[in-house]
């Protein structure tokens, strides 16, 4: 290696600098001046430590915010069951479509109510448990079937079948209740799958066919909605044959437009409460119009 001159001029020796057949230099070309970041030294290793610790900190705390405070990004993962696979298909429908655990449980009992009405309906009573994972609590929503009030305690109980085991009607002011509370999607949303499965149709099922046969109608006129729809031209609907329920579909169009006041009002039930006074029923329109559910406790 060889090296320059000494140059008296500017105080430095031959060392201080190099030929260019050598890349280093006895000092830096320019000042090291320390340069501060957060209060360190400013060396490179502190200053990735403290940006990488900076970002961590950020994810974490943007995670945890939108784990407890937002909606799911992807499709939540779940399951639902019922009697009749498309009414889980409904119920798989709405969970898709972001709508909670009480919106997928509403649309697969409106749906069970257009295909299965032996077990469920509009003039039927439930049930629900709801848990709330984040508060932990659980709530007993009980909406079952009201006692008339022109009934006495002192009576003898009411007969299983028949007039007098006719109550008032609690389901559809508890799945409103249930939504009120606990929904997410529209409610008129969540009647809109059962309304197109009326009117467009469906095949009856085994289920429904021995429910008709338990139901003991001898003679059948083909008078009465019910005999228009389950005793079409006075033949028994049999498993496989395909029904369509318009008049179903109008009813469940009115009340996801106009809410469970629609059929608690009961303005359409003057024929029908007479039909039902002249079979024993001791149900009144003001116990329609009187009825509410109860909220039996919330547990931690």
């Amino acid at each position: 290696m060889t090296l320059a001159s000494q140059n008296s001029s500017n105080g430095f020796s031959g060392v201080d600098y190099l030929t260019e057949d050598s890349v280093l230099r006895s000092h830096p070309l320019y000042s090291r001046k320390k340069h501060r970041c957060c209060h360190s030294d400013g060396d490179g290793f502190t200053i990735i430590s403290t940006c990488f610790f900076v970002l961590t900190i950020t994810i974490t705390v943007a995670l945890i915010i939108q784990i407890h405070y937002g909606s799911p990004e992807v499709t939540p993962h779940g399951a639902v069951a019922t009697d009749e696979e498309e009414c889980s298909r409904v119920g798989v429908t709405i969970m898709r479509d972001g709508g909670s655990a009480v919106d997928v449980a509403i649309a697969s009992i409106l749906c069970m109510a257009v295909v299965h009405p032996h077990t469920v309906g509009p003039g039927g009573s439930g049930v629900m448990l709801v848990h709330d994972h984040k508060s932990n609590t659980s709530t007993v929503l009980d909406f079952m079937s009201g006692v008339p009030r022109s009934h006495h305690p002192d009576e003898l109980q009411p007969h299983e079948i028949g007039g007098q085991s006719i109550g008032v009607p609690g389901l559809l002011r508890g799945l409103e209740y249930a939504h009120s509370k606990y929904g997410k999607l529209p409610w008129q949303t969540l009647f809109q799958p059962s309304i197109r499965i009326a009117r467009r149709g469906f095949n009856v099922s085994a289920q429904l066919e021995n429910a008709l046969k338990k139901s003991n109608i001898s003679k059948v006129d083909g008078v009465t909605p019910f005999e228009k729809t389950f005793f079409p031209k006075g033949i028994m609907l049999q498993k496989g044959t395909f029904m369509q329920r318009e008049n179903f579909a109008e009813f469940l169009d009115i009340v996801a437009k106009h809410g469970a006041d629609s059929f608690y009002a009961v303005d359409f039930g003057k024929e029908e409460f007479k039909a039902l006074r002249a079979e024993g029923a001791e149900v009144h329109v003001k116990d329609f119009l009187d009825y509410k559910i109860n909220v039996l406790y919330t547990v931690a």
